[in-house]
């Protein structure tokens, strides 16, 4: 397998939407019973923070999160392709995130995530998050970074 190459910021509206639309297959998706792709596509690339995981020019694995608030940043997506999974990238990439919220002084990263999706809470709780509350069918998660140290 070729590598891996990390980036922030650098992916266009085509290929989160080409991403998203590979991770979210209409058949299994939970996420498209509250989205439209195409217009959350356009909303990570013009609004969100993209920490961003490629393999030969493909978009293979995006984390987005809004960092528009002073004190706390929200994550709004963590995917991986399907063939990529198990390979620690949705790990590298939350990491860098939170690099990035710390080196901007926010003080709590949020997320939220189904509560079937046992497999993406276990590697929220291994990162850190604590549950918080849940709302219909998702678990709030919450990271506390005010202070952390970004080489952890």
């Amino acid at each position: 397998m070729n590598a891996i190459h990390y980036t922030v910021n650098q992916s266009t509206y085509p290929q989160i939407e080409k991403h998203l639309e590979a991770c979210y297959e209409p058949e299994s998706s939970s996420l498209r019973k509250y989205v439209v792709l195409t217009d959350y596509a356009m909303k990570i690339f013009s609004k969100a923070e993209k920490f961003e995981a490629w393999v030969d020019g493909t978009l293979v694995g995006l984390v987005a999160v809004y960092m528009n608030t002073k004190q706390s940043a929200h994550v709004t997506n963590v995917s991986v392709l399907k063939n990529f999974t198990g390979e620690g990238i949705a790990t590298i990439l939350i990491e860098r995130s939170i690099v990035a919220a710390i080196n901007k002084s926010l003080d709590v990263m949020t997320l939220e995530v189904e509560l079937a999706n046992h497999s993406a809470l276990s590697l929220y709780r291994k990162i850190g998050f604590v549950n918080t509350s849940v709302i219909s069918t998702k678990q709030v998660m919450n990271l506390d970074i005010k202070g952390r140290d970004e080489t952890r």
